[in-house]
């Protein structure tokens, strides 16, 4: 028993000469100034992307509306209504109507069903449907924070929306 020091430091010693930060064995991911993206199915944020997300879309559950860019829990409201009258706010679950435009979504992280996409069909307000349905020959945009919640026919996340290639 009096050898156990010992040999614990002379153990603590080997362990931190080889975590010496100077050594080119370390396996460390490169760094990267793009932000991480979000798997809403299974809660687990992935490796940084190649894109870097829209100021005003960051990934997260809602939709935010008004001048004072209110997050519309999906949840509690049925997204962003754009009144042409009242301008823009959340619309409360259990109200009627919109009288203008309603947006549900801003990206795949607000659709709460495995397999969704935030679609946009036409210019419509975007809400979630399936993917197989959202597609270009359908006249369907999906919106986006990254790369990696485009299809393959649209691979690229520019500006909030899934296109081909970015200008």
């Amino acid at each position: 028993m009096r050898h156990l020091p010992i040999l614990v430091v002379v153990t603590l010693s080997w362990l931190a000469a080889g975590c010496d930060a100077s050594s080119s064995s370390v396996d460390a991911a490169p760094a990267s100034d793009s932000a991480p993206t979000f798997d809403s199915s299974s809660g687990v944020a992935d490796a940084a992307p190649g894109d870097a997300a829209p100021a005003d879309a960051a990934p997260e559950q809602g939709v935010r509306c008004g001048p004072d860019q209110t997050l519309c829990d999906p949840v509690a409201t049925a997204g962003c209504c754009d009144d042409p009258k009242a301008g823009e706010s959340c619309l409360p679950i259990g109200k009627v109507s919109c009288f203008g435009r309603l947006t549900r979504c801003d990206g795949v992280e607000d659709c709460m069903t495995a397999g969704d996409v935030c679609c946009s069909l036409d210019g419509s307000a975007p809400d979630c449907a399936a993917a197989e349905s959202c597609t270009a020959a359908s006249g369907s945009v999906i919106l986006c924070h990254f790369d990696q919640e485009c299809a393959a026919e649209a691979p690229h996340c520019c500006a909030g929306t899934c296109q081909v290639a970015c200008e």
